[in-house]
């Protein structure tokens, strides 16, 4: 019964709503999305979508060397003396 009620109910509902024109939904204040906003979504996806068909990952990793700056972190950050590397140990517990 309550089936049936439903079923009957939400069409009538539906058809007896006013019908919302984009500008009712979409807020005022909002700015609206353009045809350079368009574009750069589309290549975006595009780009995207070409990574992945066309170009290939390496079979093999080659992580033989540091990238970008790491050496050079890895030197500043790293303690020159057995104590200072016992206090960073210790301090690394807390």
């Amino acid at each position: 019964m309550r089936a049936a009620m439903v079923l009957w109910l939400v069409p009538v509902a539906v058809y007896g709503a006013e019908p919302r024109s984009p500008e009712d939904a979409w807020p005022a204040s909002w700015k609206r999305i353009g045809p350079v906003e368009t574009a750069a979504i589309g290549g975006l996806g595009l780009g995207a979508l070409l990574l992945e068909v066309v170009v290939k990952a390496p079979s093999n990793a080659r992580w033989d060397s540091p990238i970008l700056f790491d050496d050079s972190a890895r030197n500043a950050l790293r303690a020159g003396s057995a104590t200072g590397r016992s206090r960073a140990a210790t301090a690394s517990d807390f």
